[in-house]
Parts: C-alpha cells; structure tokens; sequence
C-alpha cells in the first residue's frame, strides 16, 4: 500500500489535468517561441560582431577620438635597477571582443533559463513569483487572489447536483482508482461530462463555466497587481492562476489528504483487486 500511495502525486496532476480540461477555448497571447528569441540573440552577436571586425580592421580609427594618455618617462631608479615591466595590456580590440562575448553569454543564460521555467504550466508560487520578478506587495496579492480562486473552485465542485451527486467526491474517487489500479479509464471522461453539460441545481450555468468566471475574477485582480510588461508575460506563459501552486493555506492540502484516504480505503475494501 505504502508504494501505491506513493503514486499520488500522479493522481493530484491527474485531479489538476481534469480541472483545467474543461476550460473553454480562450484567445490567449501568443507563448514565446524559444526559436524566435534565439533568433534574437543571433542578430545581435552578428552585428557586434561586425562592430567588433570593422574595429579591430581600423584600430588606429578606432580609438583616435578618445586622447592618448601619455606614459610617464621612466626613472632613472627603475631603468638602473631592471625592475620588471608591467605586462602589456591585450589590444582594445581583445577587450572589447572578450567583453562582447561575456554580454552575449550572460544574455543566453538568461533566456534559456526563463524559457525553461515557463515549460512548467503549474509552477509553484516560488517560481512564479521569481520569473515574474514579484515585489513582496505583488506576491502577497497574487497569492491572495490565486488562494480566494482555489477556495471558490473547490467550493463549487462540492455543490451537490441534480441527482444528489457529488463532484469533488467523484472526483477523488476517480483519482485514487487511477492510482491503486492503473492502466484503467475509471470514470475520467464521464467525470469531465458531468462538469461540463450539468447545471448547477437553480441556475442556468454549468459548473465548468462558473469555475471559470472565478478563474477570470483572479486574471482580472493579478492585472490589477502586475504591470503591464509583467502581465503581458503572465499571460504567455499560459499559467492558469488557480493552479499555481504551494500557496500558503491553499485547499490542494485537504484534497491531497482525501484522496489518500480515498486510496487506503479502497486498498482495505478490495485487496485483491478491483471489483468486478
């Protein structure tokens, strides 16, 4: 049992995959292209490059403009004495290249490491906030909102349905199948039709588009917190808030605790497999 409950972090991204499967197609930004920003770096190396060739070509022309400091005579003592000389500085050529190359190396890294970082569509709080360069305000805030969408999303899955039925219930139920018998659709796809066609008992919405009119009340309080650069980032990344996780007090915690009782019980009911 200790091994297939060691399974449940994949019945949590299962859990999290079914939640964001029933969002309705958005328009969102168009998510950065790791080859466009290569592309980008590669123009630029090309024309300092080139800055760097027509310099060291004319390296006389170069640097006429800027004056010529003029070497002190030496002393008498030094040229007696056959103190050595300081070795000779590399051509300004050779330092500018070398200075280039370092601009260009760190600026590399920089893109590869945020291009890496928003692979992750369910980053933790930690990571959001460091790729998004979060002041302490911004990330309290956005925690706040990211936390009040978790709460409500949750809420509304526990609202029972027409026919007595429970969501959430259904929900980790299905998860933990996933993990103590894999291998098997039990109930994923029936599970996202529920949430998707039913309507919430006394309303005319279903539970997919009031779950998601809170995820659009928590994009709407983040833009309020981000700037303007930092949203547009936000937003090519893809992140769906109400996923974003380890937000102090967030409701994954009690999910995670249900689902594993969820797996023990079933473990305990059907020890030798499911039930026929």
């Amino acid at each position: 049992m200790q091994s297939k409950i060691s399974l449940l972090a994949l019945a949590l991204a299962l859990a999290a995959l079914a939640l964001a499967a029933f969002r309705p197609a958005r328009e969102p930004a168009a998510p950065p292209r790791a080859d466009g920003r290569l592309r980008d770096l590669q123009v630029q190396v090309a024309e300092l490059k080139q800055v760097v060739e027509r310099l060291a070509s004319r390296p006389g022309e170069a640097y006429d403009a800027a004056p010529r400091p003029v070497a002190p005579a030496p002393r008498p003592a030094d040229t007696l004495s056959g103190a050595r000389t300081r070795q000779a500085s590399p051509p300004p050529e050779q330092q500018l290249q070398a200075m280039v190359e370092e601009a260009v190396s760190k600026k590399t890294r920089e893109v590869v490491s945020e291009l890496e970082a928003k692979k992750n569509k369910k980053p933790s709080m930690d990571l959001f906030a460091a790729t998004l360069k979060l002041t302490k305000a911004q990330r309290h805030d956005t925690e706040q909102a990211v936390l009040r969408g978790q709460r409500e999303t949750y809420r509304i899955l526990e609202m029972p349905t027409d026919d007595g039925g429970n969501l959430m219930d259904e929900l980790i139920d299905v998860a933990a199948k996933g993990v103590v018998w894999p291998g098997t659709d039990h109930g994923w796809g029936r599970w996202i039709a529920k949430v998707t066609t039913r309507k919430i008992p006394g309303t005319n919405e279903t539970y997919a588009a009031r779950i998601e009119r809170v995820k659009d009340s928590v994009r709407t309080a983040i833009r309020r917190t981000l700037s303007k650069k930092q949203y547009t980032a936000f937003e090519r990344w893809g992140v769906d808030p109400t996923e974003i996780k380890g937000v102090p007090d967030s409701p994954e915690k009690t999910l995670e605790q249900r689902v594993k009782e969820r797996i023990e019980q079933l473990g305990e009911q059907f020890p030798d497999g499911p039930p026929k």
